[in-house]
């Protein structure tokens, strides 16, 4: 895939991480296409395969049902979310390239910031759940490529959500996933950008240092911090550049160095829980890029990690 065209498919999940539907209210409807409405059962087949949902009970935000029939056997069971049939992905596609039609479930497992979940279901001779994408607070879409017919994956990474900072300034890393070795996996092509050159770095710890926003004596431990050096961190370290980032932590912190090296186990601690962080750490054994600018210069690679 030309870099370029990997660069535009990126920014497709900036746009796409905000239209949820709601998140407060339903899951992206698939219910128009199937025939199935709030409050109400509907069911799809597909060859031995039936499929059925219920919606929330009288309204009841994660009060959904779902079954999954194999020749009238149940096969699968789920309840306690709202569920609703992938409306980018008919039923019976193969997203997989190995000739076993599939099917995705949207599920929302309800509240206002938790969580959206792909259930990826190949529907061969027996049912098989090949992979589960949590996209926590933002949605989790599917594209097919037309040149290719791959699909991909757009999310969200949002693992750093609520720390030390809140909801509202959380880094939020926008991610591309194709079928790879028996799950979606990431797309580090594009992904490995130039670090700061050292001028540059001191310079941008020197504005996060000397902004307002580190406060310790605040009233609530979220508002203590300069959530803009997170930012920071989060988009180096998804970028290949996780030495930095620990580097920039240091240059910044404004406090004694036992809470700073607490910070820092536990912002490393956060990303190696990531689904993604076998991907990350090997991005960042790959060679720099020479040709692309560094990091802060003009012309320097659009940043991957933004404020949620």
């Amino acid at each position: 895939m030309a870099l370029e065209r990997l660069s535009r498919v990126r920014l497709r999940v900036a746009v796409l991480a905000g239209a949820i539907c709601l998140v407060v209210t339903l899951p992206c409807s698939a219910r128009a296409q199937y025939g199935g409405h709030v409050d109400q059962s509907f069911e799809i087949s597909h060859g031995a395969y039936r499929i059925k949902i219920r919606g929330p009970h009288r309204g009841e935000r994660g009060d959904g049902e779902l079954w999954i029939f194999r020749d009238d056997q149940l096969t699968y069971y789920d309840a306690k979310s709202e569920f609703d049939v992938d409306p980018d992905v008919p039923i019976g596609t193969d997203l997989t390239g190995d000739g076993i039609p599939k099917i995705v479930i949207q599920q929302f497992t309800g509240g206002a910031h938790c969580c959206s979940i792909a259930l990826v279901f190949a529907l061969g001779r027996q049912l098989s759940l090949i992979d589960r994408i949590n996209g926590r607070d933002g949605p989790v879409q599917f594209v097919r490529e037309d040149d290719t017919g791959r699909w991909l994956v757009f999310l969200s990474d949002w693992m750093f959500r609520y720390w030390r900072g809140p909801f509202a300034t959380t880094p939020q890393c926008d991610l591309v996933l194709s079928w790879d070795v028996g799950k979606f996996r990431l797309i580090t092509e594009g992904m490995r950008h130039p670090p700061y050159m050292r001028a540059a770095l001191k310079h941008r710890a020197a504005e996060l240092r000397a902004s307002v926003y580190w406060n310790r004596d605040a009233k609530f431990e979220v508002e203590r911090y300069n959530a803009d050096l997170w930012i920071e961190m989060a988009d180096l370290a998804y970028t290949g550049n996780l030495a930095q980032a620990r580097a920039l932590l240091r240059l910044v912190w404004p406090w004694d160095s036992h809470e700073r090296a607490i910070v820092e186990r536990e912002f490393v601690s956060i990303l190696k829980k990531s689904r993604f962080w076998t991907d990350l750490d090997a991005l960042a054994r790959e060679p720099v890029p020479r040709d692309q600018p560094p990091r802060g210069s003009k012309g320097a690679p659009d940043p991957i990690c933004h404020m949620g």
